[in-house]
């Protein structure tokens, strides 16, 4: 799969999962409940570890694996950086979904690796309490795939040429309950230049 029904195929899996989920016959619910449960649950265990960076990483595998079973066959997931084929890199990327049948990623281990804008379908910035320093930090590295250069492919629809759809996905947030939504506090800070899913 590639091309635009693979990007139309991220947008209905990362854009309407729950709904879908909401929709679905009873195994299916349960199943992802257990999913969403195992992520939590994770989440909670995180909470306990004292290393930072260990914490955010086991943050990250649990959102990995509460997506993955939602993705095509071709698809993989992992983290690292976002490359171009003029030596530009992205930030650093917590979830990375790619297409493994438009061109591979250079992978450290199973997970970490170096993953071609051309193959990049999305990107996920997995935050443990999402506040208005974190967003902005999430614009950034959204920023930052913008900046990469895709090789140019006439038999692609132009779709194909846009950066790939970025998401942040937070466990929590340090806005009131009936205050400001969280998309509405995104585009007062992005103005609207990247969107989000």
């Amino acid at each position: 799969m590639g091309g635009a029904a693979a990007i139309n195929t991220v947008r209905l899996t990362l854009g309407i999962i729950f709904h879908r989920m909401s929709m679905a016959n009873s195994i299916f619910r349960s199943q992802f409940r257990k999913l969403v449960k195992s992520a939590r649950d994770d989440f909670d265990a995180a909470s306990t570890v004292e290393h930072e960076y260990l914490k955010g990483r086991i943050r990250e595998i649990a959102v990995q694996k509460l997506l993955k079973p939602f993705l095509p066959g071709s698809f993989g997931i992992g983290s690292g950086k976002v490359v171009d084929s003029e030596d530009n890199q992205s930030k650093e990327c917590d979830v990375i979904v790619y297409d493994r049948d438009i061109l591979p990623p250079v992978l450290f281990d199973p997970s970490l690796g170096l993953y071609p804008i051309e193959s990049t379908m999305a990107v996920l910035e997995i935050k443990s309490t999402l506040n208005a320093t974190e967003i902005k930090d999430s614009i950034e590295k959204a920023k930052s795939l913008k900046t990469l250069r895709r090789i140019p492919d006439e038999s692609l629809p132009a779709i194909d040429m846009k950066a790939p759809l970025f998401g942040v996905f937070a466990y929590s947030s340090d806005l009131a309950i009936n205050g400001e939504s969280e998309s509405s506090r995104y585009k007062k800070y992005d103005n609207g230049q990247n969107p989000f899913v």
